[in-house]
């Protein structure tokens, strides 16, 4: 699920020019902490980089990735030997950035 709300308040905080960039910044920086994931040989590396991906999927309306990366975050603090599920986490990024490119906010 993408919280439109928070779109709209981004939008209009940044205005309609500069949002489009914003949006591919966001795009491209989570795809860089998603293999980062994938290659990450350290608990201290996963939690940083799920944390990231929270934060950065809460600033852009992300709102069920971010739900995601908070759990597995939690779960990883809980118990460090927590096997994160980074196909999940993929997936549900997919369909949220499918999801927001179906709205014709922007182009792909």
């Amino acid at each position: 699920m993408i919280d439109w709300i928070r779109i709209d308040e981004l939008r209009d905080e940044v205005g309609q020019d500069d949002f489009g960039d914003i949006v591919g910044v966001f795009f491209e920086e989570v795809q860089e902490a998603l293999e980062n994931l994938r290659r990450a040989d350290t608990v201290v590396t996963l939690l940083g980089q799920l944390h990231f991906l929270q934060g950065s999927a809460l600033n852009l309306g992300f709102s069920n990735f971010a739900a995601i990366c908070r759990n597995e975050e939690n779960s990883l603090q809980k118990d460090p030997s927590h096997k994160v599920e980074i196909d999940k986490i993929y997936g549900e990024f997919s369909s949220s950035k499918q999801q927001f490119y179906e709205s014709n906010l922007i182009k792909e």
